[in-house]
């Protein structure tokens, strides 16, 4: 007798999507400011620079840096202006970094609160279009910020006259009394807050650059799934903002197109950009860069294989099943033994290694609703009902180590 159970993949980020169609928001808000009292719309020629205090423990302590402002100009002169607006975002994840599961056919998703979000936008130099710049969603990578890749691809975007939007993922961006300190040539310096999205997850007083984006302790087994899907949730709301109208300006125009939205994602941001991709049926058009999935099998066969490891050195009983050693330092001494694809039947000799391939077949189970080869067919193949096929371009990289192929 075998008894097994079944998920359904989309079932709930297709009820929270209905949700937010059928929402009204606030417009953005770009009096953030000095406390509010100044409007965070700055032209590119005439900064000196943003300095970045980002938040990394909670004494508070923070940690200063330069946003690559010199990354605007990889096309010199084609981004105009960058701007810094909040806009308010439903949140599905409980205290565990969990949304819980709900019934199917018709359970709904629980809200558990709401967060306001940071998103900065870059408009394009030259005349605005009649409609509003048309805009790409990027999402960056783990580990990243929206004050990372967003800004070494603006100027592209820019010199094509599309605009760029991004936030931070869930757990990114460092705690969330960071601040930004824009630093005008020819005007007073102007602070508002950074949008840091982690928290000291582990209690140990610093805030890492990843650290609130996945489940931990009993429920550790959830990883980043809802973390993922949360991004994905903040991501259809600002879809939903820019169709409600943005007047990044403040001259009662609209700045960016409601009905050109695109999307392009590195890394982590190519893979829940697939899950948003495959979701949002108002998104044109997307490019995936070294996605990959499941997160599982990322981490077990690439750059991030120590925190397989580290998982399975944390539990009770711990599965290391090789001695340390200086080429196999803890947690990196476990061998699973999975063979490759297209070899021969092996016979499993390793002792150990049958639990660890428990453990992991275990974890891709639980997280399927938070991978993005789930959500793929509905990009083209399978599209959900109301949406398109969209044009879609998935790039690789030959021999790619840290998202393997």
């Amino acid at each position: 007798l075998s008894l097994f159970t079944t998920q359904s993949i989309s079932a709930d980020l297709r009820k929270i999507r209905d949700h937010i169609k059928r929402s009204t928001p606030a417009p953005l808000n770009f009096m953030i400011g000095n406390s509010g009292s100044a409007r965070t719309v700055f032209d590119v020629p005439g900064l000196a620079g943003i300095q970045w205090n980002q938040q990394t423990g909670t004494a508070p302590a923070f940690t200063t840096t330069f946003v690559p402002t010199p990354a605007l100009e990889v096309v010199p002169g084609a981004v105009g202006r960058v701007a810094f607006a909040t806009f308010r975002s439903p949140d599905y994840l409980n205290a565990q970094r969990v949304i819980p599961a709900t019934g199917t056919l018709l359970g709904q998703p629980v809200l558990q609160g709401s967060n306001d979000l940071l998103v900065e936008i870059f408009l394009p130099s030259g005349a605005r279009p009649a409609g509003g710049w048309p805009v790409a969603i990027f999402g960056h990578g783990f580990t990243d910020s929206m004050y990372g890749a967003p800004w070494t691809v603006a100027s592209v975007f820019a010199s094509r006259g599309i605009a760029t939007a991004a936030i931070s993922v869930v757990g990114h961006g460092g705690g969330p009394l960071g601040t930004l300190n824009v630093l005008p040539k020819a005007a007073a310096p102007v602070v508002l807050t950074s949008g840091g999205r982690g928290f000291d997850q582990d209690g140990n007083g610093t805030i890492g650059n990843t650290e609130g984006v996945g489940a931990v302790g009993a429920q550790n087994i959830v990883s980043s799934r809802d973390g993922l899907r949360q991004t994905v949730v903040d991501l259809m709301q600002l879809v939903r903002q820019i169709q409600a109208g943005v007047d990044v300006e403040g001259d009662g125009s609209v700045d960016l197109d409601r009905s050109r939205i695109y999307y392009a994602g590195q890394s982590f941001g190519g893979i829940y950009g697939t899950i948003f991709l495959g979701m949002e049926g108002a998104v044109r058009a997307g490019v995936p860069n070294v996605p990959g999935g499941s997160i599982t099998e990322v981490a077990r066969l690439g750059a991030f294989r120590p925190l397989t490891g580290l998982s399975l050195a944390t539990r009770q009983p711990q599965l290391l099943n090789l001695p340390p050693s200086q080429a196999l330092p803890v947690p990196l001494n476990f061998n699973e033994n999975i063979p490759l694809r297209n070899v021969a039947p092996l016979v499993n000799t390793v002792p150990g290694s049958g639990a660890i391939q428990q453990v992991l077949e275990n974890n891709e189970w639980v997280q399927q609703a938070g991978n993005p080869v789930s959500y793929a067919p509905y990009i083209r193949k399978q599209p959900l009902a109301g949406n398109a096929p969209k044009p879609v371009i998935v790039q690789f990289a030959k021999g790619d180590q840290t998202v393997p192929n």
